[in-house]
């Protein structure tokens, strides 16, 4: 009895002694000013991976058949699914090697976020993930082909010891990716959230800690992930919830212009009139090869319009300038990006940069200049990409992160995003949640809160 008080009051001190801190960048996603100002200092485009120190990445993970996780778990998966393993991916040459298995993965399957590409995840975990250990997460069959993969990454907070940890779901952030969760062929649709609770299982102990970040609101996959931990006596709770709004394309551009209310429906034709019948000013969808300097025009619109309000753009950050001009050409190579701009003959006055996979279309980043502003050279962006979008039967247009006024007014809906966070149950359950982390010696067994 006197070795169990001395742990809990020593659990205790320490629970008062290690507050957690959260910060966030505002949101990137505006049309913006331009004034002349190069990008500095300069950027790197391929830094190497930024991972802990051996001394404190986590151990190694043997490999799991899905037959053990239907034992241990006590659930049972479709017979068909007995020859796949599952396997964690933790070191950045794994990960490298998993390119072509990675984009073949990601091309089966329409319903995937455009921020789960290859190398939008890989630019996110050079240049944002911090400090950090791998621990992707794949289920594959006997020819080494990819089923599932839930990319994950553990990182660590300033706590007692530096042990805090926390693993969450690779491109977290307010600046950088949405509508996030795992890869997966469509035929594992149905089985999909046991097969992957059966993967965090076998890889995370109960009581670690884990954050799910910005899952896919048009798949409800946190509520989905919330019924499952919860049914395994797990605590899981959302948390930070982000609205996404988005709008059901009709069969024709009159169509949409009918549906917009008689004032704004005005404009945006005074609008594309002002642009298209200007002798010097013309708008085109730029190729790939253009994404580099396509990107850093839109970094520099940014930053400038940022400056003539007072206020900091978040692209001031180097970091997240790398992470734009190494991803964006990614993506645009990949035939995954819309690159538009609205140019004279030798300049880019405005741009706006969509991503699009399956039947839908995500609109990200834009900008304009204060010379043409009067134009409304953001509803002339928005035309040209919606009007393709319906020439070639895209069905969704996604604005995005952000709850601002123009998105609305285009007949947008708010689908929502949220943040899950699992923590263990029980004794352990408040440590997680006040994100506390110490390890003592307890009735002769070693606990660790997280």
């Amino acid at each position: 009895m006197f070795t169990v008080g001395i742990s809990v009051c020593a659990v205790s001190r320490l629970m008062c002694m290690t507050q957690r801190c959260h910060c966030s960048l505002a949101p990137l996603k505006c049309f913006s000013s331009i004034k002349s100002r190069p990008i500095d200092p300069p950027i790197s485009a391929s830094p190497e991976f930024r991972s802990f120190d051996t001394q404190f990445a986590l151990p190694a993970f043997p490999a799991f058949n899905i037959d053990e996780a239907r034992q241990v778990n006590g659930q049972d998966v479709t017979t068909e699914l007995t020859d796949l393993t599952w396997r964690c991916v933790a070191t950045d040459a794994e990960l490298l090697e998993l390119q072509e298995k990675w984009e073949l993965l990601f091309d089966a399957n329409p319903s995937h976020s455009p921020f789960l590409a290859f190398g939008w995840t890989v630019a996110w975990l050079r240049h944002l993930a911090g400090e950090h250990v791998l621990r992707i997460l794949i289920l594959e069959d006997a020819s080494g082909a990819l089923h599932v993969v839930l990319p994950l990454i553990t990182t660590r907070r300033p706590g007692a010891g530096g042990r805090m940890t926390l693993t969450n779901i690779c491109g977290y952030g307010a600046d950088c990716s949405d509508h996030l969760g795992c890869l997966f062929l469509p035929q594992h649709e149905t089985a999909l959230i046991e097969l992957v609770f059966n993967g965090i299982s076998r890889f995370f102990a109960p009581n670690i800690r884990i954050e799910l970040n910005s899952l896919n609101g048009h798949d409800r996959l946190s509520d989905r992930f919330e019924l499952k931990f919860k049914q395994a006596g797990r605590y899981a709770r959302p948390s930070l919830m982000h609205h996404c709004p988005s709008l059901a394309l009709p069969d024709s551009w009159e169509d949409l212009l009918k549906s917009l209310s008689k004032n704004f429906r005005s404009q945006v034709r005074r609008n594309i009139n002002a642009v298209m019948k200007h002798d010097e000013l013309d708008t085109r969808l730029l190729e790939p090869e253009e994404a580099r300097s396509f990107t850093e025009d839109l970094i520099r619109l940014n930053r400038n319009r940022m400056d003539s309000t007072g206020r900091t753009s978040s692209l001031e950050d180097e970091t997240l300038r790398a992470f734009l001009v190494e991803a964006v050409p990614y993506m645009a190579d990949k035939k995954l990006a819309w690159m538009d701009v609205v140019e004279d003959s030798d300049r880019v006055l405005a741009g706006s940069l969509n991503f699009i996979h399956g039947k839908s279309i995500y609109y990200y980043m834009g900008g304009f200049s204060d010379e043409i502003v009067k134009k409304g050279p953001g509803n002339v962006l928005f035309a040209e990409v919606l009007q393709r979008g319906i020439e070639n039967q895209y069905e969704r247009f996604d604005f995005l992160r952000g709850d601002e006024t123009y998105k609305y007014r285009w007949g947008a809906k708010d689908i929502v995003d949220q943040n899950l966070i699992v923590s263990p149950g029980g004794l352990a359950r408040g440590y997680a949640e006040g994100g506390y982390s110490a390890s003592y010696l307890f009735l002769g067994r070693s606990f660790t809160f997280f």
